[in-house]
């Protein structure tokens, strides 16, 4: 007899993990999801499927009579997952295991701007998947000629710099929505006006090489948190002073090419603020220089030197040489724009023996001669470009975000005065971390707490003078990548603390002020606000870790004055003075806490005693007083600023070691002894806040 209202064997079916993606031409994101029926249906009469998506708040829903089934109406950038069943006349079969994550993107490219016999601010879009002519997007705030450039994340196109109405050096900076056709918004303004330079970015942060400014050629290179509107802030310099340069990008790495008579490629890691270096040369010098990249792979085209080119350059990302020969374009010329979807790079108008409205494409992951793609609305030249899945996209990374259990690593040390850079990890699974957003000011040496939605990165060293203490109180929502906003003010200007929470307050001890002190704030992270006075520490210090906590108790550790290995308690909730708690293994300051709601670990650190970094893991019972016990070692000495960690990890946060600075993250599993293991690489420098949404203190 039939199993009426079930599918027998149903979780054993099989969907897979990258449903496809459909539809880029309307700026709706659909997805078909295709699966495999057990062999053992049996006689459940199924009349059809149904498919569920949902990215744990919003629920879509799909039917068909066979795979695959159609799910319409996703958001681009979303992070989903998927769930078919089978139906028959007396009702649903069970739902099937989740997919993994997945995230649509649009697969759209983008031209902005450009010169025809005027500047025009005209952009067009393509579904850079299926070859056909453009069609119209929407117009640019102004029109303007951009030299060959990239800045997008998977959900938006930024445009800055060029020349504007008669010669004037664009400060204006533009963005548009992929998903959606429209009119260009204000973004904000570069450092400087200028014209003829080159762009690229992540998913994050957009970088803006030098160019041609009213006094001339200069070599600052600026970036934006495209999440974000604001004004552009100053990254670094150019190691070498050209204009009319190209530029593409890996997730992690930023590559500027050619300009002027020039061949040289250099790069910068995108993350972390810090002058370009060289990296290699192109087969032929030449200028307006087109770029299109996979994750791994940039492909330089055309461009002029001795004469207009159809040459195709390429160069493995992640290490430094000198290019080499891809493939030809299917017209010498230069003043092309260059964008892909990581796996096809598009080339696009540019100036030959005139101007041309040709698209060209190639598989980036394969060398050869570039194939006609279609045309662009009007022929034209130096337009800026975009799109939503461009090699600096790390596509993975977007699926899956936001992880259950995440760790932040804020600003930090590449020397003074700090980087703004915010990197995140998946505290369940080792990897590197992955670019998050931007603090509002560079600093280092601040402290880290989280509720279970807002993270808050408290005082450090480094305004944007970088030279001052500071009082700022930043915080972002684990849900949303981008810049951080402004919380308010602590008690006082320090840095050097360290910071404990639960899931509704915030308790910082300062560390050093103008003198080490024992002064304690506290916030409460649903409302923003300056910071209140706590209580006090038994002794003033600074260095020392924080980050042991559980719902009710904090705790600080160890840190810096003349050296201690004292350990102070509080109770979270009630304001008033540290308690005596017991004592660690070891006089240490600069080292990393964190831990379960039931044990507190504290790692590394700099024993004052004997000026040396140590690798001692040691651990307390949070709810009894009482000295630390050993736990294990480090994978080497160091002295760390913080940790993150869940109910069952803790990873301790990148460092400075006596050869020097590393960005290696280790990690323990909390509630077993034992010595740490490598988990992967942070992003950014040493003396960093560090914080999670998944601590003890959280229930």
């Amino acid at each position: 007899m039939p199993n009426r209202g079930k599918f027998i064997g149903n979780d054993n079916l099989y969907v897979p993990d990258a449903p496809t993606i459909g539809d880029a031409s309307t700026g709706n994101t659909e997805v078909s999801v295709a699966f495999t029926a057990p062999s053992d249906v049996g006689n459940d009469d199924i009349t059809s499927f149904a498919a569920r998506v949902t990215d744990g708040t919003n629920v879509f829903n799909g039917t068909a009579s066979s795979s695959p089934i159609t799910v319409t109406g996703l958001s681009n950038g979303t992070s989903y997952t998927a769930q078919v069943w089978a139906i028959n006349d007396y009702g649903n079969g069970p739902l099937s295991a989740a997919t993994a994550s997945f995230s649509p993107a649009l697969g759209r490219g983008i031209f902005g701007g450009g010169r025809v016999s005027s500047r025009v601010n005209t952009i067009d879009y393509v579904s850079i998947a299926s070859t056909g002519d453009a069609q119209d997007f929407g117009d640019l705030t102004l029109a303007r000629q951009i030299s060959p450039s990239l800045i997008s994340s998977s959900t938006r196109t930024v445009f800055a710099a060029g020349l504007s109405a008669s010669v004037t050096y664009a400060i204006t900076i533009d963005y548009v929505t992929l998903a959606s056709t429209g009119n260009a918004t204000d973004f904000g303004d570069l450092s400087v006006g200028r014209y003829n330079a080159a762009a690229c970015s992540n998913d994050v942060r957009g970088i803006h090489f030098n160019g041609d400014q009213q006094s001339g050629t200069d070599n600052t290179i600026d970036y934006i948190t495209i999440a974000s509107t604001g004004n552009a802030t100053d990254f670094a310099d150019m190691n070498i002073t050209t204009n009319s340069g190209g530029a593409s990008s890996s997730p992690t790495r930023g590559v500027r090419f050619g300009g002027g008579s020039s061949n040289e490629i250099s790069y910068i890691t995108i993350a972390s603020a810090g002058a370009a270096t060289d990296f290699g040369n192109l087969t032929v010098a030449r200028y307006n220089v087109a770029g299109a990249s996979s994750n791994t792979r940039v492909c330089m085209a055309g461009g002029e030197g001795d004469s207009k080119s159809n040459v195709i350059d390429y160069i493995t990302t992640a290490s430094t040489g000198n290019a080499s020969d891809f493939g030809d374009l299917n017209n010498s010329l230069q003043g092309a724009g260059g964008t892909s979807n990581g796996v096809r790079g598009l080339f696009a108008g540019g100036e030959a023996s005139g101007l041309i409205n040709v698209i060209d494409f190639i598989t980036i992951a394969n060398t050869g001669n570039a194939t006609d793609f279609g045309d662009l609305t009007q022929a034209r030249h130096s337009m800026s470009c975009g799109s939503d899945g461009h090699g600096g996209i790390d596509a993975t990374a977007l699926s899956a975000f936001a992880p259950a259990a995440m760790g932040l690593q804020m600003g930090g040390r590449l020397g003074y005065p700090g980087e703004t850079h915010i990197g995140y990890v998946d505290i369940a699974t080792t990897s590197n971390t992955i670019s998050f957003g931007d603090l509002t000011t560079p600093r280092s040496q601040a402290s880290g707490s989280a509720s279970s939605t807002r993270a808050v990165s408290y005082t450090g060293y480094g305004e944007a003078n970088g030279t001052t203490i500071s009082n700022i109180i930043d915080f972002v929502a684990f849900s949303t990548k981008g810049k951080a906003t402004d919380f308010g003010d602590s008690t006082a200007a320090a840095y050097f603390g360290a910071s404990v929470s639960n899931g509704s307050r915030g308790v910082a001890a300062l560390g050093y002020s103008g003198g080490f002190v024992n002064n304690i704030d506290y916030i409460t992270f649903a409302s923003a606000g300056n910071g209140t006075d706590f209580g006090d520490l038994t002794a003033a210090r600074g260095g020392m870790a924080g980050g042991m906590n559980s719902t009710t108790r904090g705790l600080f550790a160890g840190g810096f004055q003349s050296g201690q290995n004292i350990i102070d308690y509080v109770t979270i909730a009630s304001t008033g003075n540290a308690t005596d708690f017991g004592d660690l293994l070891n006089v240490v300051s600069k080292v990393a806490g964190g831990g379960s709601s039931t044990r507190g670990i504290v790692g590394g650190g700099y024993d004052n005693a004997s000026s040396a970094e140590v690798n001692v893991i040691q651990y307390v019972t949070i709810a009894s007083t009482g000295n630390a016990t050993d736990f294990g070692d480090l994978t080497d000495a160091r002295h760390t600023y913080g940790g993150m960690s869940s109910s069952t990890r803790m990873i301790f946060g990148s460092d400075n070691r006596a050869s020097g600075s590393s960005d290696v993250l280790d990690y323990v599993t909390i509630a077993s002894t034992g010595n740490a293991t490598d988990f992967g690489d942070g992003l950014i420098g040493i003396e960093s806040a560090y914080t999670s949404n998944s601590h003890g203190g959280i229930a």
